[in-house]
């Protein structure tokens, strides 16, 4: 636990900060459910198929989203039953060009070959500009590895205060593999406030442990 972290009581809402309420949590597990459906379909894909022994990107796009998805170790995502989640959800403030978007893709795919416990990190568009990520791992001690890495660290302190107003940041697992009854289930979740423009490197931190923790 940081030194500032403010530690939240499990259904402790704060007035100041209302990204930070207890409910947005079961509105977070919606989308990262959504997310775990949409990945178990492409796994069933000709797309997918041509993954099975080399990293790469599948986009999806509609009319109204779009998504990607960053395979790293299809193999595991399709036989293992059990997974470590990263769920990120951020208000971003302003835009990246095309130019760091294209950096980000290039650092993320040569990050992977150092992170094979890394077995994939999709972007989900949720509304307007606004996106969701999920980061699945094989296990809490390749999550903790990548928690480590110096890309993780320039992101949180660089991009991060950079792009966004708040971050909440669950920590989650997944059982049942990518079957149709899997369930995910958030332990914890960390927030961070970049909202104090005299000191944008020093965000405010809550984290909130659940007795009981959510599942869907």
């Amino acid at each position: 636990m940081q030194m500032n972290e403010y530690v939240c009581g499990t259904d402790e809402h704060l007035a100041d900060r209302p990204f930070a309420d207890p409910a947005n949590t079961w509105d977070d597990l919606a989308v990262m459910q959504r997310i775990v459906g949409e990945l178990r379909g492409l796994m069933a894909t000709s797309d997918a198929r041509a993954l099975e022994h080399y990293p790469g990107i599948i986009y999806r796009h509609d009319s109204r989203s779009a998504h990607r998805f960053v395979i790293n170790q299809m193999r595991a995502l399709r036989t293992r039953r059990v997974f470590t989640l990263v769920g990120f959800f951020g208000h971003r403030h302003s835009e990246l060009d095309a130019a760091d978007l294209n950096e980000a893709d290039a650092l993320l795919l040569a990050e992977l070959r150092e992170h094979p416990g890394m077995l994939a990190y999709c972007s989900y568009q949720t509304h307007g500009e606004q996106y969701a990520n999920l980061v699945i791992f094989d296990s809490p001690a390749a999550q903790a590895h990548w928690s480590r890495s110096e890309h993780h660290a320039h992101i949180a302190a660089t991009v991060s205060p950079r792009y966004y107003t708040y971050i909440r940041l669950h920590n989650a697992s997944l059982t049942g593999g990518f079957d149709d009854d899997c369930a995910i289930t958030v332990h914890r979740t960390k927030y961070f406030d970049y909202t104090n423009s005299a000191a944008p490197n020093l965000p405010w931190r809550g984290l909130r442990a659940y007795d009981q923790p959510r599942a869907a």
